[in-house]
């Protein structure tokens, strides 16, 4: 069970120091660091991953933590900063192309649609097996 709070820990880390970051640098309308952003997760995801996998605290490779990762990111990110900036879940920013696409999608296809990818992410992290071998 502790293994499984720290695999969790270790995956919304960034998640929320990006969004405290994102959301620091919006009110002191700073361009936001979206490259820099994704460089820093992907980092942090390979290192962790490795070291989790090393340490034996999960079994699984530091792919599918970084796979884990992404998929809570997609999940819960946008619906943080917009509660942050606009205290409405739903608010979809406007600064990237990934915002622009989220913008033609109704409220509930969107949970839907990160519901599907996080769901994607925990099978390929926890069942692996199922995705190749079908067992």
């Amino acid at each position: 069970m502790i293994n499984q709070l720290n695999i969790w820990v270790a995956a919304l880390i960034p998640i929320a120091w990006e969004a405290i970051t994102d959301y620091r640098d919006n009110k002191k309308e700073k361009k936001d660091r979206k490259a820099l952003d994704v460089l820093y997760r992907a980092v942090w995801y390979t290192a962790v991953g490795i070291v989790l996998h090393i340490t034996g605290i999960m079994s699984q490779t530091f792919w599918q933590f970084a796979i884990l990762g992404l998929g809570s990111y997609v999940m819960v990110f946008d619906y943080i900063m917009g509660y942050l900036l606009k205290k409405n879940i739903f608010y979809v920013g406007t600064t990237s192309k990934l915002d622009q696409l989220w913008g033609f999608v109704p409220p509930w296809g969107s949970v839907i649609i990160r519901g599907i990818i996080f769901a994607s992410a925990l099978t390929a992290f926890y069942d692996l097996s199922k995705i190749i071998y079908g067992n």
